[in-house]
C-alpha cells in the first residue's frame, strides 16, 4: 500500500471530486478515492458482487462481463473475470477491447482491509474466434496486472487504493493516457456516487 511521503514527488495527472490518479513510474499508476455511506455496512459490498454495481451504472462503457468463481472460503475468493468494453472508438478504426483476468480477493484477519490481486490471463480463444465474423474486431486490452486495497476507515467508509500496471512494451502517449484516465474516472465516480446515494 502507498506511503504518502513516497508519493510526494510523483506527478498527479488527474485530480477531481476526491478522485486522484498519480503516475508512479513508467506504465504504473495509483488511483485513490474514498467511498462513504452512513446507511450501509460498506464491508458487505467489498466482494465480487461489486462488479454488478460497476456494470449497472456503466452500461455505456461496459458491454458485458462474466465471473466464474473457482475457490471460496472465509478469507479468500478466487475467480476468473472477463470484461468486454463497448466499441468506444470504432469510428477511429480501433479494435473493441476486452479484459481476461484471474482475480484473488483476500480478507485480512484483523479486518483492516481487503485486497484484490488481478492478473491478465492473456487472449481468450472464445472471444478471439468472434473475429472470424465479418465486422468484429476484438483485441485484448494491454494490461499487466492490478492490485486494489480497500482499507476500512470505519463501518461505513473505505479508502480505495487502485494500482494499475501496464506492460513495459505498451507505449502510453499523453493523449492515450488522458483518454484512459477519463474512462477510469467515469467508471469509478459513477460507482462511488451510486453507493454513497444508496438508502
Amino acid at each position: 500500500m502507498s506511503n504518502d511521503e513516497n508519493l510526494e514527488n510523483n506527478p498527479i495527472i488527474f485530480n477531481k471530486n476526491g478522485f486522484k490518479i498519480v503516475k508512479q513510474e513508467r506504465n504504473s499508476y495509483l488511483v485513490t478515492f474514498d467511498i462513504e455511506n452512513p446507511h450501509i455496512y460498506i464491508e458487505k459490498l467489498v466482494n465480487f458482487k461489486f462488479l454488478d454495481i460497476v456494470f449497472e451504472v456503466n452500461k455505456d462503457i461496459i458491454d458485458n462481463y462474466s465471473v466464474e468463481i473457482t475457490e471460496e472460503n472465509d478469507t479468500k475468493t478466487e475467480g476468473n473475470v472477463v470484461i468486454t468494453l463497448k466499441h468506444l472508438f470504432a469510428d477511429l478504426g480501433l479494435p473493441q477491447k476486452y479484459i481476461n483476468t484471474n482475480v484473488v480477493m483476500k480478507k485480512q484477519p484483523d479486518q483492516s482491509f481487503t485486497s484484490f490481486h488481478i492478473k491478465n490471463m492473456g487472449v481468450l480463444p472464445e472471444i478471439e474466434k468472434l473475429n472470424e465474423v465479418e465486422g468484429n474486431n476484438y483485441e485484448l486490452f494491454k494490461l499487466k496486472n492490478v492490485i486494489i486495497y480497500c482499507k476500512y476507515v470505519n463501518e461505513h467508509k473505505i479508502n480505495v487504493e487502485y494500482y494499475i500496471y501496464y506492460p513495459n512494451s505498451f507505449i502510453l502517449s499523453p493523449i492515450l493516457e488522458k483518454i484512459i484516465c477519463s474512462i477510469v474516472y467515469k467508471i469509478f465516480i459513477r460507482t462511488k456516487l451510486f453507493i454513497e446515494m444508496y438508502r
